[in-house]
């Protein structure tokens, strides 16, 4: 892309990456999540299949956070994941997805657009320390997604091992 300054832009591209490494540890946990909630807590009865996208993706897993009585005890927290990811998700979105079109004389800072089906083009300004707390927010972030899908995971194994009824789907 800009060859001439590819050792300057080393940092920026570091960062980036970092966030697509650890976006992509924080989506695959939410997949996980929701994957459990749909075949073992009676997501099924909500959607007939898992959606695609990450926008509705959260929203069905917040209608299960809120509908689904076995969730009840984590649906606070579960919510509260949600809001978050959703949060973090529009600045991933648009660094994953912006064009890079300037960049400061220290090579710390930068520039690029983004085109909006809804608007012109968007002109951002970012800084390779903004990206790297950014990072350190979505890691953060993965890692209590990670306990809370463990969680889950072990209530739908004793739910599992009492429940009688055969009401969970394989």
């Amino acid at each position: 892309m800009f060859k001439i300054y590819e050792k300057e832009l080393t940092p920026l591209y570091t960062s980036i990456g970092k966030l697509t490494v650890h976006w992509a540890w924080l989506e695959y946990m939410l997949d996980s999540c929701i994957v459990m909630v749909f075949n073992r807590c009676g997501g099924y009865e909500l959607d007939d299949k898992v959606p695609f996208n990450l926008k509705n993706r959260l929203t069905f897993f917040n209608r299960c956070m809120k509908e689904i009585e076995s969730l009840s005890t984590f649906s606070k927290e579960g919510l509260a994941l949600s809001s978050e990811i959703k949060k973090l998700s529009t600045e991933r979105h648009d660094l994953a997805h912006g064009m890079l079109y300037t960049f400061g004389k220290d090579f710390q800072t930068f520039g690029y657009v983004r085109r909006k089906i809804s608007k012109d083009v968007e002109h951002l300004r970012k800084s390779v320390k903004t990206i790297d707390e950014t990072t350190v927010k979505v890691e953060a972030l993965s890692k209590k997604l990670t306990g809370f899908s463990l969680a889950i995971f072990k209530q739908v194994n004793e739910q599992i091992r009492t429940d009688t009824s055969g009401q969970s789907r394989n």
